[in-house]
């Protein structure tokens, strides 16, 4: 059924709701579908919408990489690096949930280079913040610190609230410092 509609697209699942309801519930299954999974990740459906075209499979992408994580797919990390450049955003956060996930230095590193090399939604170096925080609290968090004075207030908001969330004490001086310097009140209020 999953084949068939990915052959039909949007014609038989518009939204790609049906094949991501599949994945799930292998997913629950524990199934061993690798194959099923790896062509979910590479599946890009586009549908009309007014004035173009919208690509309404990033979600399907997204639950397919953290199945096969969660499945121990030995070559995981090379299609998340691909994921975490997808053109669409909800792919990029599913990306990086699967890379805290799975933990590891391997994870850690790339959620470093993403956050290094940006992101035009604020929201995914967020999650990468949180990531690191999560995965490595001790090693991150001087990273983690330096985007606190990031251009974008809402990358250095993400960064603030990753530390907060750590609830470590180094953390919360780092939070208090920054908080003295800065003289912004929706800084100061956020």
């Amino acid at each position: 059924a999953f084949h068939r509609m990915m052959r039909n697209g949007a014609a038989s699942d518009p939204g790609c709701l049906a094949k991501l309801a599949v994945v799930e519930a292998l997913r629950a299954l524990e199934a061993e579908s690798d194959d099923l999974f790896l062509a979910g990740l590479h599946y890009v459906q586009r549908e009309k919408v007014w004035g173009g075209t919208v690509d309404t499979a990033p979600s399907l992408r997204g639950a397919c990489a953290m199945a096969l994580a969660q499945a121990g797919y030995p070559d995981v990390y090379f299609e998340l690096v691909t994921l975490l450049a997808d053109s669409e955003p909800p792919a990029r956060r599913a990306a990086v949930q699967t890379l805290t996930y799975l933990g590891g230095e391997r994870s850690e590193l790339l959620l470093r280079t993403k956050a290094l090399s940006g992101d035009p939604k604020p929201d995914v170096l967020g999650l990468c913040f949180t990531g690191l925080m999560t995965l490595a609290p001790d090693r991150s968090l001087e990273f983690v610190a330096k985007f606190l004075d990031d251009a974008d207030p809402a990358v250095a908001e993400g960064a603030a609230l990753a530390l907060g969330e750590s609830r470590t004490p180094q953390a919360f001086e780092i939070l208090a410092d920054v908080w003295k310097r800065n003289p912004d009140e929706d800084f100061r209020r956020g």
